[in-house]
């Protein structure tokens, strides 16, 4: 009985040592999908966001700075930059919007008193988008555009108005009403384009206020000068709400976000030129895409590129400035 139990023992013992070692192996084999399971489930219960933070949005958003891809050759780097070159074969058009715009001018140009408000996220491409249609559609129109930046300083009255009449004359205004009377003045219509609209108030009651006379100076001034003013998106939903900017405009137009398809044609254009070879890492989705979306999930994998593109529009949300600096920032030069 006792070399029995002693059989039983050792082969229980054996069984268990077997089970233990083929546990742990198998543990090992799959363990990065076991962490892709929990973290999808993670996800899945919290909502939490695998995107990129808004604040993360708003630092990448500052002043483009091409030093973080320095290991990208220089030619290289220089063709993604937003307005690389001039180069027109490189920009995406916006149909929509550009035709509103340039109706609104041609309107204006034989006597309708039309005002322009042009706004969208920064880095959106708002910029962009003008100085395409004054060199395009709008270049008839060019000598009489004037482009025009406000004083990061220009604080208050004295200083917008200045900022704004020494482009039209030597004596400089100190009031909205005297900026008023030169624009009525002056011997031809100007079309006056403001590249920084957000700078034209301050977040405080005197600041808004102080926007408020500016618009109300633009709209007395609409039959002799057409005013075109580009704000971002923040800007333009605070003066919305306290003093609802649109009702000063005749037209406002809202620059959408890129599609990704049209993100991966702006970042293509530019690739082309270059001369460079592009190849894409393997796709791999996280199981719960795997189970959630088989096909789909396929498909990335057989695609990688198409599945690049599509999360590069996903993680820059539509924004071109992003999608090119993600871009060079995905780039690994080899050979």
């Amino acid at each position: 009985s006792a070399t029995l139990a002693e059989r039983g023992g050792n082969w229980v013992s054996v069984a268990w040592g077997s089970f233990r070692d083929l546990s742990k192996r198998a543990y090992a084999r799959y363990e990065p999908s076991i962490n892709d399971l929990m973290d999808d489930v993670q996800y899945l219960l919290l909502d939490e966001e695998y995107d990129v933070e808004n604040a993360d949005i708003r630092e990448r958003l500052h002043p483009y700075e091409q030093a973080g891809q320095s290991h990208v050759p220089a030619i290289y780097r220089r063709l993604f930059t937003p307005n690389p070159l001039d180069i027109p074969d490189f920009y995406i058009p916006r149909p929509a919007c550009e035709e509103r715009i340039c109706q609104a001018i041609r309107d204006w140009d034989i006597g309708r008193p039309n005002t322009i408000l042009v706004h969208g996220d920064r880095g959106i491409g708002k910029r962009s988008m003008m100085r395409h249609l004054v060199e395009g559609e709008l270049r008839d129109f060019a000598p009489r555009i004037t482009r025009m930046i406000v004083d990061e300083n220009a604080s208050n009255e004295m200083a917008i108005a200045g900022s704004i009449g020494s482009r039209f004359s030597e004596t400089t205004p100190r009031t909205f009403a005297e900026l008023r009377r030169m624009i009525r003045a002056l011997p031809q219509k100007p079309i006056i384009l403001i590249e920084n609209g957000e700078k034209l108030f301050t977040r405080t009651r005197e600041g808004i206020e102080l926007c408020r006379n500016f618009l109300a100076m633009i709209d007395s001034t609409a039959d002799r000068a057409l005013w075109i003013i580009l704000m971002g998106t923040p800007a333009a939903t605070l003066l919305e709400t306290a003093i609802e900017l649109s009702d000063y405009f005749t037209h406002s137009v809202f620059i959408e976000p890129f599609t990704f398809e049209q993100i991966r044609e702006m970042i293509e254009r530019r690739h082309r030129v270059s001369g460079f070879q592009a190849d894409f890492e393997r796709a791999r989705p996280r199981v719960y895409e795997w189970v959630i979306s088989p096909i789909e999930s396929s498909e990335i994998v057989r695609d990688p590129k198409s599945a690049f593109f599509e999360r590069l529009g996903d993680v820059s949300h539509g924004n071109p400035l992003l999608g090119l600096e993600y871009w060079l920032e995905s780039i690994e030069v080899t050979g």
